[in-house]
């Protein structure tokens, strides 16, 4: 289940990645695409705080057990937090009009992005499957 997890925090990613590269796009059909992008992410981003919920659940691993799922939980909240105020800021019209701030808004996000995807691979995944394992021997 974990690299399930791992493999959907990546294909996440991925769509960041693919969403920053439009966003530096001048085009105006690469910014309705980004407002679509923005749509798949949102459904993504749901399933992959379902499947950790999945998880937590199926093992048993509490705040208490798994002290980093609460900090996966708050760098979530935060992220989303983030991501919808850059989406209510930078409507398709908006990022035509002011590509320069736009644009460095982007690469603060992309960069959040960044380190929370390096977090989840490099601390919370291992550290997940290795409480499973925990889990599972007891």
């Amino acid at each position: 289940m974990t690299a399930r997890i791992a493999e959907t925090f990546d294909k996440y990613f991925e769509m960041i990645v693919y969403a920053n590269r439009l966003a530096g796009e001048r085009a105006s059909e690469d910014a309705l695409k980004l407002v679509q992008l923005r749509r798949d992410l949102s459904a993504l981003t749901d399933e992959m705080q379902r499947i950790v919920y999945k998880v937590s659940q199926e093992y048993q691993l509490t705040d208490t057990r798994f002290p980093l799922l609460a900090e996966h939980r708050a760098m979530f909240a935060a992220e989303r937090s983030a991501v919808s105020n850059h989406q209510s800021n930078w409507t398709a019209p908006a990022m035509q009009r002011d590509r320069a701030r736009y644009e460095a808004d982007v690469k603060a996000l992309f960069k959040m992005h960044e380190d929370n995807h390096r977090w989840r691979k490099q601390v919370f995944v291992p550290a997940l499957e290795n409480s499973i394992r925990n889990r599972q021997s007891n």
